[in-house]
């Protein structure tokens, strides 16, 4: 087969009712129609449609490629355009979908709920579970799960709430997230960094490069959701033996701010009682009864008594 047809059954519906008032909803489940010819410009196969092969060869003339990657589009006067494709195509049967290649053939087979294109691979749902399939691979998985979740370029599958496997489209790293006892992505202005935890201790990963920021050293973890300026904009507090430290993790080289030796971290504000406001750039700790309050902008630190 060197030639694809992609004729809109949705466009030909409209036409249908061109000059009414009214146009009824269209019955099709995809709005293309895919043909294809062999060499001689026999229509061989045909997919997302009702009509067999004589019947949609009586209404489409007769064409022959004899180069491979060109396909044709088919329009309404029964002429033909010639573009390239190099993608993939959804096709159903039932209620089953599938996907073929531009030359017909069948890459995903037609027996999912549903598929949804991502750069370089599929997510695919069967009996209301979910999978992926790689382009690369072309891997038809047969572990599925409950739900998946998108932060580009990564996408997330889990069970429950626990996060099971992590697929990069861009790089194509695939990681099994079973070998840890919990995964927790961090928020906003920290994208692409996870708490891991092994052993009962936590660790940070950084999942679009797959390096491993901090070890498993830690009895918690967490995001510190506020901003110091330009120099420490990133930074995570981490506890040891019930004590709480600061790391910077600027240009994803950890740095320790602060050692785990505080009872307390928390922003510095402008007041104590509302209305107040964040002081950019200062941080408050606990120590002993004591509160300090530090200026992290520059090193060494500089401690503001209070």
């Amino acid at each position: 087969m060197v030639e694809i047809d992609n004729y809109s059954g949705f466009q030909a519906h409209q036409m249908k009712y061109y000059d009414k008032s009214y146009v009824p909803p269209y019955p099709g489940k995809s709005l293309n129609e895919y043909f294809f010819r062999d060499t001689s410009g026999k229509i061989v196969k045909h997919f997302n449609g009702n009509y067999n092969i004589d019947s949609v060869a009586k209404t489409l003339k007769p064409i022959t490629f004899v180069n491979k990657k060109s396909h044709g589009i088919t329009l309404f006067d029964n002429t033909y355009e010639t573009v390239d494709f190099n993608g993939f195509y959804n096709v159903f049967e039932g209620s089953s979908q599938g996907v073929i290649d531009s030359l017909g053939n069948i890459f995903i087979p037609i027996e999912y709920t549903y598929i949804i294109h991502k750069p370089n691979c599929f997510v695919v749902q069967k009996n209301k579970k979910y999978s992926l399939i790689t382009i690369k691979n072309h891997k038809l998985n047969t572990d599925f799960y409950d739900n998946y979740h998108e932060r580009a370029p990564l996408i997330y599958f889990s069970n429950g709430n626990k996060f099971c496997v992590v697929y990069n489209y861009e790089t194509g790293f695939l990681d099994t997230l079973s070998k840890y006892e919990d995964v927790r992505m961090l928020g906003q202005g920290y994208e692409g960094l996870a708490w891991i935890k092994k052993n009962n201790k936590w660790g940070l990963w950084n999942y679009l490069n797959n390096t491993q920021l901090l070890s498993f050293d830690y009895d918690s973890g967490e995001y510190f959701s506020y901003f110091f300026g330009e120099n420490y904009r990133k930074a995570v507090i981490v506890s040891q033996n019930g004590k709480y430290g600061l790391i910077s993790l600027m240009e994803n080289k950890p740095m320790i701010i602060l050692k785990c030796e505080y009872d307390k971290i928390y922003p510095s504000r402008t007041q104590i009682n509302p209305p107040s406001s964040f002081k950019e750039g200062y941080i408050t700790v606990e120590k002993n009864g004591k509160i300090s309050e530090f200026e992290i902008n520059i090193l060494p630190l500089t401690r503001v008594l209070r």
